[in-house]
Formats: C-alpha cells, sequence, structure tokens
C-alpha cells in the first residue's frame, strides 16, 4: 500500500492516501450479486460502471484508499473519491 498525501484539486482537498473506510454492508458470492447492495436499511443502487470497485470495497471489511487506488490503476483517483463519497452517503461505507 502507498501512503503520501496527495494534493488539494479543484475546490476541496483530497483524503490522505491512506484514509482507511469499512464496510457496512456484507459481501455477496459473485455470481448473486445485482446492481444494487443491500443492507437490513434498504437497498443501493451501483452506479453503471462501478461495478468492479465496489464489488472489491464489500469483499474486504475495510481498506485503505492508497489499496484502493492500487487495485485501480487506470480509474482516476478524483473518480474513485467520488465513489467513496457516494458510498458513505449510501451509508456503505464508513471511515475506519
Amino acid at each position: 500500500m502507498r501512503c503520501q498525501s496527495v494534493s488539494p484539486v479543484g475546490e476541496g482537498a483530497l483524503p490522505p492516501t491512506c484514509a482507511s473506510f469499512s464496510t457496512t454492508v456484507t459481501s455477496q458470492p459473485r455470481a448473486a450479486r445485482s446492481a444494487a447492495l443491500t443492507s437490513p436499511r434498504g437497498a443501493a443502487p451501483i452506479p453503471p460502471g462501478a461495478e468492479e470497485p465496489v464489488a472489491w470495497m464489500v469483499d474486504r471489511p475495510s481498506f485503505a484508499r492508497g489499496d484502493l487506488l492500487d487495485a485501480f490503476p487506470k480509474l482516476a483517483a478524483m473518480d474513485l473519491d467520488h465513489l467513496i463519497g457516494q458510498l458513505q452517503a449510501m451509508g456503505v461505507l464508513k471511515p475506519a
């Protein structure tokens, strides 16, 4: 895992690479997954095109932002940060 600060971009600063998150939903076998994550709070739709990063995140009880960036090097850090923010807003992720 790489662990370094990132420079601010745009109006807000990106979280440090070492920011850690934990999942609040349980993973389903890949074959059973649909286009939504389900939890006792209800269903949260997976944003189109984000299925693989979302699956990667919910397959772990916790992860560091740097690990996510390393796992998906072709995706822009800002896009992954936006996805993390969406999943936090949905109650799927919380800071560890």
